[in-house]
């Protein structure tokens, strides 16, 4: 896959992450993995595209689920 073919299907990341996730009920790790498979990417391949507030979620994702060897600090 050349860099137009990666750039093109991951025009509008940001949104369709968040409309599969808003339409199926999926949390965002599981939505990304979806997005992946809808658009033949390699979920390796989504760390340099997704937007930062996507990942920033993510990771608090697997924090909540304890998949993170490290804590992040939260004031909450």
């Amino acid at each position: 896959m050349t860099d137009s073919d990666f750039e093109n299907k991951i025009r509008n990341l940001s949104s369709e992450i968040e409309r599969i996730k808003i339409s199926s009920g999926l949390n965002y790790i599981e939505t990304v993995v979806e997005v992946c498979e809808r658009l033949g990417l390699e979920v390796e391949d989504m760390k340099k595209a997704l937007p930062k507030n996507i990942k920033e979620k993510i990771e608090l994702e697997a924090s909540e689920l304890n998949l993170l060897k490290y804590k992040i600090n939260r004031l909450v």
